[in-house]
């Protein structure tokens, strides 16, 4: 999945896209299965939640996904490249780091359900 952007800021997540251009128009962009974000989580709580998600989804067990995440939270930045889903957590305040957790754990439950 793929973060949609208006505007330098991500409007939602979509599996693919392709940019059409129709003589005597404007060039637009096809989106394939568009999924509108979380409205209330910034920028840097999506990005967050996004790998979170998108590691699951690919087949990891939750317990490593955590594990690796705080590892790489917490490790020594001179020791590697900082990603870009740890440099968004390391911005967020703790209330916004719970908020990102909340939900998590509730896309988690729906995907139980489905």
């Amino acid at each position: 999945m793929s973060l949609v952007y208006n505007n330098d800021k991500p409007i939602g997540k979509c599996e693919s896209y392709s940019i059409d251009k129709i003589p005597g128009t404007t060039p637009f962009v096809m989106l394939t299965n568009y999924e509108p974000l979380r409205s209330e989580l910034n920028e840097n709580q999506q990005i967050v939640l996004e790998w979170l998600k998108e590691q699951v989804s690919i087949g990891n067990d939750l317990q490593y996904v955590l594990w690796e995440f705080t590892d790489n939270v917490y490790e020594e930045p001179a020791e590697y490249s900082v990603s870009e889903q740890t440099k968004a957590w390391l911005e967020l305040t703790e209330q916004e780091q719970f908020q990102v957790l909340a939900a998590f754990a509730q896309w988690g439950l729906e995907q139980e359900e489905d």
